[in-house]
């Protein structure tokens, strides 16, 4: 038996997976999110890099999709090796295609 906090809506339902079992949900989001969290845990990624730009020696960046939960660390770990050499827009990609999963790394933040 597990127990979890639903994080999808205002709600945070007290969740409980019993096997096939899953109660405690109060919407469909909570089941679909118990689910997702005992079958395949992902996570969004907020981070940030160096950079070469004295205005702005550090860029704010996140993933522009959920990463699989242990990749995580790894990823980190990638983030740490990185510095942006040129100028980018919110919304650039920092990163493409991380561990070959569909997900990018991309700014949060313009370096004008």
């Amino acid at each position: 038996m597990r127990e979890l906090t639903c994080i999808v809506c205002p709600n945070s339902c007290t969740i409980t997976v019993d096997g096939d079992q899953i109660t405690g949900n109060l919407c469909n989001k909570g089941r679909d999110f118990a689910i997702s969290e005992t079958t395949n845990p992902t996570r969004t990624i907020t981070s940030t890099v160096v950079t070469t730009f004295d205005s702005c020696p550090a860029l704010s960046v996140r993933t522009d999709k959920e990463i699989a939960f242990d990749k995580i660390f790894a990823l980190i770990d990638l983030l740490k090796k990185v510095k942006v050499t040129k100028r980018v827009k919110i919304g650039d990609i920092v990163l493409a295609n991380v561990f070959n999963s569909g997900v990018n790394v991309i700014a949060t933040k313009n370096i004008e």
